[in-house]
């Protein structure tokens, strides 16, 4: 059996949700995910700072946990303590401001099954259909010198932005905002390192599983759309968050990439 070959897993899946106030936005997402409840298990929905609990689908209310933080967490924190609720081998890590228009489970779902994947990641497109750089190579301080001179994107031969590919395939990291993930392998690695903070949880997560010897993939046949906020271009607090993060997490893994 290959490296890639499938391995289908018996089981559904299970669902993490953290909101930050943003109620409204994620009452949208379970309205879309009621439409798929037969694909999944539980949801975990994380309330990081005071808010109700929300008005859902009947079809779900058995299936939602919610959780209450006496003080609110980091990304990283909450979706640790989420998957530690989880009792399904595959969770769904979602960001309150995705919309799933159609399902998004299958296909991800006989990906994340094959033997050697620990992750994969779907294609993410705005809210006005353009596809998001959801998938990236792993970054290098002489990419961001380049990218800060040239005031252009530093693309290169391995920036998997750049294919037309219609099939499942191997990249080096996926944005957060949308993972299905395995549990065991999520565990093995130590889950998300806690110490970043709100910025690069998700390449860390996979520059580990690759360290750690498993394969994270992209798989663009599914689509799901993100209403971004990309609040690190225009709230100086972010940028400095997302420069601090940059910073740990070549501290961690290397100035000029890894092996």
């Amino acid at each position: 059996m290959s490296r890639l070959s499938v391995r289908v897993f018996c089981v559904k899946v299970d669902l993490s949700i953290v909101s930050h106030g943003q109620g409204f936005l994620v009452e949208k997402l379970l309205k879309d995910l009621a439409r798929y409840q037969d694909s999944f298990d539980k949801i975990v929905i994380t309330l990081n700072v005071p808010e109700s609990d929300f008005d859902v689908d009947v079809l779900l209310q058995d299936k939602i946990v919610y959780v209450h933080n006496d003080t609110p967490a980091g990304f990283g924190a909450n979706h640790n303590a989420a998957v530690a609720l989880c009792e399904s081998e595959i969770v769904c890590i979602l960001n309150p401001d995705l919309r799933v228009e159609s399902s998004p489970f299958d296909n991800l779902l006989e990906t994340v099954s094959r033997q050697g994947v620990s992750l994969v990641g779907p294609r993410i497109l705005s809210v006005d259909g353009k596809e998001e750089e959801n998938v990236r190579p792993f970054i290098t301080l002489p990419d961001i010198i380049e990218k800060v001179f040239s005031r252009t994107s530093s693309r290169s031969d391995t920036d998997y932005s750049t294919r037309t590919f219609c099939v499942p395939y191997p990249v080096d990291w996926v944005g957060g905002m949308f993972m299905m993930v395995r549990k065991d392998a999520f565990t093995a690695v130590g889950g998300f390192d806690e110490h970043f903070f709100l910025y690069y949880e998700d390449v860390d997560l996979c520059a580990r599983f690759k360290k750690a010897g498993w394969i994270v993939m992209y798989d663009p046949r599914t689509n799901v759309i993100h209403d971004a906020r990309r609040d690190s271009h225009t709230k100086m607090r972010y940028l400095k968050w997302h420069s601090a993060s940059m910073l740990r997490y070549f501290l961690k893994h290397g100035f000029f990439g890894f092996k």
